[in-house]
């Protein structure tokens, strides 16, 4: 995990120049008519998901985004349509942008025990607390936009950790991205913004075959879907992952498939394993609601690879820990699947709600057997937006978990949480 302090001294070595640069350029310009100070990016960079969005996705985005514009208006002018950031003649633009996500969340566990874990009953009080800060290069070149990511997070444990760290030239990226193997990611709810975000290395590359389709294709790190913490061996092949994406209308289809091998620390054969998922979003057109109301399905299948069901991970809203004493050589061998139901409907600008139902069905070796673990989750919220880009929440939530594992009991967990969220620019 990057140290703090190397962090903050490399952000202030990123500024320096940059600052320099700025300067400058006011500058040699301070004696120049207005019209030809240029200080805001003449451009609006896409964002990291718009990669291996269709073409005719984006081109429906940025109608949607158009705004009339008065041809006397300047560069720097705030009715302008120059685009975010600070433009550098001849180096592109500097954007910096973030969030800071602050809450509290109030729990109650009932845990019915298994062979292994006595019942247990208790509730608690949680102050959390999650900060990123985002700092994109962006130029445009012959060979595509060129666009350099770096992403921070930290909480209020003061963990500083990376999540993003990438390059992309026109539709090819390398680096810490998201995968390309998560479609929703429940940014709707707030235990998704009070968590870390996870990314694993990629080099990945994006084709459009026709103004509705894409294909991508992405050789990702396998060690970001391990599900325990001991039994691994050295990998020797990345994951495999292929999205297939295709929008019309106010719907969005996608489907993923990938590959992935696990081997084992005592010298046993590698295994293989695969995961398929299909997702599919319609949006409920309406100019006021601003494409926060629309509905979800999404389902997914896995052998041989529980990491590509959300196992162990915080940010998943399909979330089954397992115990750490389950090895490699059991955890990974389970199969199962996962499923999940959103509905997001914004009542009016500034009022908005949502809510969803998922689960995870896993299979896998246990003491006496092959044993099955059921986990639910919801959550559903109501969100007030008093000033633009700050947002604040009230969600309830339920997990519940049927086991037949020994090291995994039965339990129900009930939460109730209020947080702000504050992103910026």
């Amino acid at each position: 995990m990057p140290d703090a302090k190397k962090l903050v001294s490399y952000a202030g070595l990123l500024f320096i120049p940059v600052a320099l640069q700025v300067t400058a350029a006011s500058a040699q310009s301070a004696d120049a008519p207005p019209a030809e100070r240029v200080l805001a990016c003449p451009w609006t960079p896409p964002d990291a998901e718009d990669i291996d969005k269709p073409q005719a996705q984006l081109d429906a985005e940025n109608e949607s985004k158009d705004k009339p514009t008065d041809d006397s208006s300047t560069a720097g002018d705030s009715d302008s349509d120059a685009g975010p950031g600070i433009y550098i003649p001849g180096n592109g633009c500097i954007l910096i942008d973030g969030s800071v996500d602050a809450g509290v969340e109030a729990t109650s566990v009932t845990v019915k025990g298994s062979r292994l874990t006595p019942p247990t009953k208790s509730g608690m009080t949680q102050w959390q607390l999650a900060d990123t800060l985002n700092i994109t290069h962006y130029s445009q070149t012959d060979y595509g936009d060129l666009i350099t990511r770096l992403g921070i997070e930290g909480d209020q444990s003061n963990n500083i950790s990376l999540s993003s760290a990438s390059v992309t030239l026109g539709r090819n990226v390398i680096g810490l991205e998201t995968s390309f193997f998560a479609d929703w990611q429940a940014d709707e709810f707030s235990f998704r913004a009070l968590a870390t975000t996870q990314s694993p290395f990629l080099v990945a590359q994006v084709s459009r075959p026709t103004p509705n389709t894409t294909l991508t294709l992405s050789l990702e790190d396998p060690t970001f879907r391990r599900v325990t913490i001991s039994g691994y061996g050295s990998p020797q092949f990345p994951d495999l992952v292929g999205r297939f994406r295709y929008t019309i209308g106010n719907w969005q289809f996608i489907a993923n498939a990938a590959s992935h091998q696990t081997t084992f620390f005592d010298g046993s054969p590698p295994l293989w394993g695969a995961g398929v998922q299909a997702y599919a979003r319609y949006a409920f057109a309406n100019e006021a609601q601003d494409d926060k109301s629309y509905v979800i399905f999404q389902l997914a299948r896995a052998w041989n690879a529980p990491g590509y069901l959300g196992i162990n991970t915080p940010t998943s809203a399909f979330k089954i820990s397992l115990p750490g004493a389950l090895g490699a050589n059991d955890a990974e061998r389970a199969d199962g699947w996962n499923g999940a139901a959103v509905v997001s409907w914004a009542w009016s600008s500034k009022w908005r709600s949502a809510a969803f139902a998922s689960f995870t069905s896993l299979t896998l070796p246990d003491l006496l057997g092959t044993v099955s673990v059921l986990s639910t989750r919801g959550a559903a919220n109501l969100t007030y937006t008093p000033v633009e880009n700050l947002d604040l929440t009230l969600e309830a939530g339920l997990a519940k978990v049927t086991s037949t594992n020994s090291g995994i009991p039965s339990a129900r967990q009930w939460s109730l949480s209020f947080s702000m969220s504050r992103t910026f620019p």
